[in-house]
């Protein structure tokens, strides 16, 4: 008795162990990683699925997931991963990450995705992924960064995205879109970063952006180089920017630009009192730099070009101590540069001023700044002389001073410097260039032009300076001939006729490639089994004609004399400007006679005896019978 109730015990206890284990999911004892062997089959099966769809070391694969009793995160990021993402992640339902940004994943994103509903982070940035955003992806109201940036998915950014209120950061850049901005986009009001930049894209700006009171950084801008490498300047985005973006008090960055908005900017985003980076851009936008912009006090970069912003610098530019950088080019500004730049001795290091209506002089407050690396003033009528004041500034590393009305001489002072970029172009400064500039020896980059005393056919670099090695990378750009120092065989002049002469060597090169190439080509058939050695080099050079031999003989000497030129000019027996004529011209004879060649051995190959065609196309394993000179040049 006591063992019939013992098995019956023993059989009511295994029946309600295999009725426990049909209704929960089974711990595999077949792990795909090694870190996971407490998934339950459902688990394993799906990672097991998402594996196989990918082409991965199976280590890189495990490397990249967390997993205890469930799949937690996939990190592949910058990995080498091929192939598609299955739709079995949506039966990872405890997955909070996912990382796949600068992988090779095709196809689509899967509307399963929308199924794993604990995904927080979704990163699918900088892959080929194609097709649309699936409107699945509003199911995911856990959510708390999306990236899709630099991929191939189209369409319509989906208002089902609306629903996840609980984003942080949302990055759409570099993607080709069509429609509008969604104006559930306001109901993010958690959301801290926002970017994003499309082509495509039209309609407004919604107001109902200003509902997102805890955004830091806002971008909106368009993507010039979409996946397509097409080129896109600008955005369709029309209308105004909403008024309501300037009560967002919290903005620390903000980037706005190529788009069509017009009327003024928000006094509010000029004057944030957080904010320390603004960047206007290709915009339509009118009105002028407030004076409010000097209760930005953290602002460290103010960057506003090619709008048509009016107005003058305001004098209130010189309460912001923290910045770094002002770049003001292409507006409609006018006035004098404001003394109170000055100010910013602590921490200004970048000022560029360019294609602006500014006049006056150069501050010589400008010399109080102590941080200073690099002063731009290009094409403005600005008037007076160069203030010596300038080259007191620190470290003071760039100076361009282009189309500008400046006269006066060029100070001695210069030569106190630490620049390694100096650029004097088109100045009304009289005398000469200074003996002083032989001082700098950090100088790597010289730009010297269309100055009134240099009107003579030759000019000399100063005796006093002696360069050689890394400090002797220096270019030159003045229209008339450069006596190069002996000891100094990397300065080079730049000029129109210098450019056409890179061009030309360029060709020449091309041509010596090719030469060599066709003559590997020819004795490498010659020396094949079945062809007599030298049969198909002499065929074809008995029968071009006496011209095809004439040009081909040509276009060798021609790029042998090429050589010689540049070697007689770098030795100091030919002067710059027999460089450049001999090269002018016997350059453009080996491109013509390269051209001519090149179709001619096409030609006399193709017509080649029929029984040796048919041993060369056997040994070669190529068809003589469809070459073409393109053909021809893709093969060598």
């Amino acid at each position: 008795q006591k063992d019939a109730q013992m098995k019956i015990w023993c059989c009511a206890f295994l029946a309600a162990f295999l009725l426990l284990s049909a209704a929960t999911d089974e711990v595999t004892d077949n792990p795909l990683c090694a870190k996971c062997t407490e998934l339950s089959a459902n688990e394993t099966n799906a990672l097991r699925a998402i594996y196989n769809s990918l082409l991965v070391n199976l280590d890189t694969f495990c490397h990249g997931v967390a997993c205890s009793k469930t799949v937690g995160s996939i990190f592949l990021w910058d990995t080498q991963v091929y192939g598609i993402l299955s739709p079995q992640i949506g039966m990872l339902k405890s997955l909070k990450h996912l990382n796949l940004d600068g992988t090779q994943i095709t196809g689509t994103i899967p509307t399963e995705i929308g199924e794993a509903t604990s995904l927080e982070d979704l990163t699918l940035s900088n892959t080929p992924l194609s097709g649309t955003i699936p409107t699945e992806i509003g199911l995911l109201t856990r959510m708390d960064s999306i990236n899709f940036s630099s991929m191939r998915v189209t369409g319509t950014i989906p208002t089902e995205m609306g629903r996840l209120t609980r984003l942080s950061t949302l990055q759409i850049a570099n993607m080709f879109f069509t429609g509008s901005i969604p104006t559930e986009f306001g109901l993010f009001t958690g959301l801290v970063d926002l970017e994003i930049s499309m082509v495509g894209c039209d309609g407004v700006l919604p107001t109902q952006l200003g509902n997102l009171v805890n955004l830091t950084s806002l971008t909106i801008s368009n993507a010039p180089y979409i996946s397509t490498g097409a080129y896109h300047d600008i955005m369709n985005i029309s209308g105004t920017i909403p008024t309501e973006l300037g009560s967002l008090s919290r903005l620390q960055a903000v980037v706005l630009e190529g788009f069509k908005v017009t009327g003024a900017l928000p006094t509010g985003i000029w004057s944030a009192p957080q904010l320390s980076k603004l960047v206007i851009s290709s915009l339509f936008l009118t009105g002028e730099i407030p004076t409010q912009i000097g209760k930005a006090g953290n602002l460290q970069l103010l960057k506003v070009q090619n709008t048509p912003i009016t107005g003058t610098i305001p004098t209130q530019i010189g309460a912001l101590t923290n910045l770094s950088g002002l770049i003001l080019d292409g507006l409609q500004i006018s006035g004098e540069i404001p003394t109170e730049i000055g100010d910013l001795q602590n921490n200004l290091a970048y000022l560029t001023l360019t294609s602006n209506l500014i006049s006056g002089a150069i501050p010589t407050e400008l010399g109080r700044l102590r941080k200073f690396g690099e002063l731009s003033f290009n094409n403005m009528p600005i008037t007076g002389t160069i203030p010596t004041e300038l080259f007191q500034m620190k470290p003071f590393w760039g100076l361009s001073l282009r189309n500008l009305n400046v006269t006066g001489t060029l100070p001695t002072e210069i030569g106190f410097c630490n620049l390694n970029d100096l650029e004097l172009y088109g100045l009304d400064i009289s005398g000469t260039l200074p003996s002083q500039l032989g001082r700098l020896q950090n100088l790597l980059k010289l730009t010297i032009g269309h100055l009134p005393f240099l009107t003579t056919d030759c000019w000399t670099l100063p005796d006093s300076w002696h360069m050689d090695g890394y400090n002797c990378d220096i270019y030159l750009s003045f229209e008339c001939q450069c006596n190069l120092p002996a000891n100094c065989n990397k300065i080079q002049c730049h000029h129109p006729k210098m450019m056409l002469q890179s061009w030309i060597m360029f060709g020449v090169a091309m041509f010596v490639v090719f030469a060599v190439l066709v003559g590997i080509f020819i004795f490498k058939s010659s020396s094949l089994p079945g062809v007599p050695s030298g049969v198909l080099f002499s065929h074809v050079w008995r029968e071009i004609n006496i011209l095809e031999k004439l040009f081909y003989l040509l276009a060798l000497l021609a790029s042998l004399a090429v050589v010689g030129v540049m070697g007689a000019t770098k030795s100091g027996l030919m002067p710059l400007v027999g460089q450049e004529i001999g090269s002018m011209v016997v350059g453009g004879v080996a491109i013509v006679a390269a051209l001519f060649v090149g179709v001619s051995v096409v030609v006399r190959v193709k017509g080649l005896a029929p029984d040796l065609v048919s041993v060369v196309n056997e040994k070669l394993d190529f068809s003589f019978s469809s070459l073409t000179p393109v053909r021809f040049v893709g093969l060598l």
